[in-house]
């Protein structure tokens, strides 16, 4: 298991690599140090990457410490109460 900062670093990398995620949200309380994790990605019409990327996600935060929901609606009811945490290559954690 990795530890905050190393998770922090690899998610970073994760979503800036992963062609097609344009904003990432989170639960409001969330912390880099948690265990568990729940992304909520805004992403292109295109974006078909997602299972490769809950595969990156679950290697870097372990199995059962990961959710990952998907939009492609910019005012998608998904991403209400959410946190930005990525928009446009811009972290705001």
């Amino acid at each position: 298991m990795y530890g905050s900062i190393n998770k922090q670093y690899m998610t970073h990398q994760l979503f800036e690599e992963t062609e097609g995620v344009l904003e990432v949200y989170t639960k409001q309380d969330f912390a880099w140090g948690a265990e568990c994790a729940t992304f909520y990605v805004k992403c292109s019409d295109n974006f078909s990457k997602w299972p490769k990327l809950l595969e990156s996600l679950l290697d870097i935060w372990g199995i059962k410490n990961v959710r990952l929901y998907t939009t492609t609606q910019f005012d998608a009811l998904l991403l209400t109460n959410r946190r930005l945490i990525y928009s446009g290559g811009r972290w705001y954690d």
